[in-house]
């Protein structure tokens, strides 16, 4: 089954690694809107239905963090997947993203790989069960 590629709203606060990752991302054919911060990320997804919310654990200068996003985008629209990005390598985290309806989380440092192999398991839809 070949899916559609999607739209990817990327949040992270790091000059560097924002446009990084918005490239390896429009390299593999997603349509990339980026924010830096998580006032910006819920104006944008007010305004656009994101397939999938990449977002940073602790963005800088923003009184919200990525956790608190996740709730608030799936409250602007529940079909978006987020995946969370933290430095923090401890499953509490993990566990946390889950709790917030996560569909995931990526452990910075990352490869492109990683990060390419978690959007497009977080746009494959589940199997389905036989009836």
């Amino acid at each position: 089954m070949t899916i559609p590629l999607a739209s990817v709203l990327l949040v992270d606060d790091d000059p560097d690694v924002l446009p990084t990752l918005r490239i390896v991302l429009e390299n593999a054919g997603y349509i990339v809107t980026t924010a830096a911060d998580a006032t910006r990320a819920l104006c944008l997804a007010a305004e656009t239905d994101f397939h999938i919310a990449v977002i940073d654990y602790r963005p800088r200068g923003s009184n919200v963090n990525g956790l608190e996003l996740i709730t608030r985008l799936h409250d602007a629209n529940p079909f978006t997947v987020p995946l969370l990005m933290t430095i923090h390598d401890k499953g509490e985290v993990g566990f946390r993203a889950a709790q917030h309806g996560a569909f995931g989380y990526l452990t910075k440092p990352f490869s492109h790989k990683a990060l390419l192999d978690a959007v497009r398991a977080g746009r494959t839809p589940p199997p389905r069960a036989n009836a």
